[in-house]
């Protein structure tokens, strides 16, 4: 797991608390005494690899500093915990230390599970924490049908202000790309739903754009 420290890296489909919803916190401690209290807690339930991400400028260890400010209050803590990537993300409170603390205290309330609880309910507690991976970004139409040869390529070279005449013998490349792809990318030929589904998309967007 790499990801630095700042700026906040917020996982992803969890909803963030808008600024009118913020409250007061009643926590009095420093961003430094939350972050001891913190890693001590996370320390004790194994973690590892974690990295503390927030919006606040960070010193050369990766840590924030405890006397500056920023604007977005949220703070969210990755590490692996148990051979995955695990985050508790908090941004209710107004201050990035009380959401620090507020992290601190729910890894600290999990941990009591571990202690009075079963092996299994420490894991389905935990379930709910898994970060989810980083979705792919869809791929146009140029890199999915761009040939791997080191000469130039008329996909890379052709636009929309192309003439007419190169727009065609390029659409001609990619339908034809597309049709060796498709035999093995198909889900019928041992391939996969995602894979076919990237490549007719990247057909029909090639389409639009040369024949339109």
């Amino acid at each position: 797991m790499s990801r630095p420290p700042s700026p906040l890296q917020w996982p992803e489909g969890m909803p963030r608390t808008t600024r009118a919803l913020r409250e007061r916190s009643r926590f009095t401690v420093t961003v430094f005494e939350a972050v001891l209290d913190l890693r001590r807690e996370l320390d004790l339930m194994g973690a590892c690899n974690v990295v503390i991400t927030c919006d606040l400028p960070t010193r050369q260890d990766g840590l924030p500093y405890s006397t500056a400010t920023c604007e977005d209050p949220g703070v969210s803590v990755w590490f692996v915990h148990s051979g995955a990537e695990r985050v508790f993300a908090c941004d209710r409170w107004d201050r990035p230390a009380a959401n620090l603390r507020s992290i601190g205290l729910t890894i600290q309330a999990l941990r009591s599970i571990e202690r009075w609880g079963s092996a299994g309910m420490v894991t389905q507690a935990f379930a709910g924490f898994a970060a989810l991976p980083v979705a792919p970004q869809p791929r146009g139409w140029r890199d999915v049908f761009r040939h791997a040869s080191p000469s130039p390529d008329i996909v890379d070279r052709v636009n929309r202000h192309s003439t007419r005449k190169d727009r065609q013998v390029c659409l001609g490349v990619v339908l034809r790309r597309h049709r060796e792809a498709i035999r093995s990318t198909h889900p019928d030929a041992g391939g996969d739903t995602i894979g076919a589904a990237e490549l007719n998309a990247a057909r029909d967007e090639a389409e639009r754009e040369l024949a339109g």
